[in-house]
């Protein structure tokens, strides 16, 4: 009986332990101290702190504004010029739209007639420029109304612009689509007795997911009738010298380093290069324009030359200083006071 009576009261201590074990401990040793456990990673330990901004860098990123070429032209015409717009709408039965801006010398500017003829040729390269139609291959214009009339030369191409719609119409009334424009803009900027330069911007739909279009400076010598190209500025030997001057521009413009992640100057000069039909680089480089800004020559690139579509048109402008051991005497003399 007493060995029963102690079991009894062993088992009883066990299990006044076991449900104030915890009370009894916190009163013997004190109330423990608890470290709150951090689930987080450390990224500094693991080495992901730079990847983690990197990738929320990436997100905040947005593509810089390509602001210079637009601020070239100012909102009104320049005191010698008179600028034209006006918007066409097509009368066959579909939404076809022509759309004409721009400035047209006075007669009283120097060299008015020079310069409206070259203008005309502008007008005859938009309307060519993505179809298969070339209206000016015989090197003379097609306007053989009054020079001096403005809405006269607008219409004129207007009309030849709906005539080849309704023409695609007759042929195949899906060929082209719903809402088909051309919209030719030559805002002048600079306007001198040597030179003039437009902002030069056409664009178009005529069918596809999107439209094209062309942007670029247009430079004229209206004295000699000679647009002011490439050939015009710069001696046939310094092609080299000169892309280099392009490569270094493109290096530091941020529009071109968000959409091309070059990182040294032989991967820039690889993507100004053609590729033959093998995809392989060739020693020719791409198409470029150039003209004549208050701050160099700017060299323009359309899209899809450089980059993809959404990227649009490149432009880079070299300071003269840097240019002019390379100009040709007439580019040199053109840019004299």
């Amino acid at each position: 009986m007493k060995n029963t009576k102690w079991l009894v009261v062993a088992w009883a201590i066990l299990i006044a332990l076991g449900m104030f074990g915890k009370g009894l401990q916190k009163w013997w040793h004190g109330e423990p101290k608890i470290e709150k456990v951090n689930n987080e990673v450390d990224t500094a330990a693991w080495g992901l702190e730079d990847q983690e901004n990197a990738d929320e860098e990436e997100e905040e990123r947005e593509q810089p504004e390509d602001s210079f070429f637009w601020s070239l032209a100012p909102d009104k015409a320049l005191a010698s010029l008179r600028r034209f717009e006006k918007t066409y709408k097509a009368d066959f039965g579909r939404d076809f739209e022509y759309g004409v801006c721009v400035d047209f010398p006075k007669r009283e500017m120097v060299y008015c007639l020079s310069i409206r003829k070259w203008l005309i040729g502008r007008f005859e390269e938009a309307l060519s420029l993505y179809s298969e139609v070339h209206f000016n291959d015989s090197g003379e214009s097609l306007y053989r109304g009054d020079i001096y009339k403005d809405d006269k030369i607008a219409q004129f191409y207007r009309d030849r612009f709906f005539k080849l719609i309704d023409m695609g119409e007759d042929e195949d009334e899906n060929n082209y689509p719903y809402g088909l424009y051309q919209h030719i803009c030559m805002k002048a900027f600079i306007a001198t007795e040597k030179f003039v330069s437009y902002q030069g911007f056409v664009d178009n739909y005529w069918g596809g997911i999107h439209g094209l279009y062309l942007e670029r400076v247009y430079s004229f010598d209206p004295a000699n009738q000679k647009e002011i190209d490439w050939d015009y500025l710069f001696k046939p030997q310094s092609k080299e010298d000169i892309m280099m001057l392009i490569f270094e521009e493109a290096s530091n413009d941020k529009k071109y380093r968000y959409w091309e992640r070059d990182e040294t100057m032989t991967e820039i000069r690889e993507n100004f290069l053609k590729q033959d039909d093998e995809g392989e680089l060739t020693d020719e480089y791409k198409d470029v324009s150039v003209g004549l800004v208050k701050e160099g020559v700017v060299f323009s690139y359309q899209p899809y030359v450089l980059s993809c579509f959404a990227a649009g048109a490149f432009h880079f402008v070299v300071p003269y200083e840097k240019l002019e051991p390379y100009m040709t005497p007439e580019g040199k003399m053109i840019l004299k006071e």
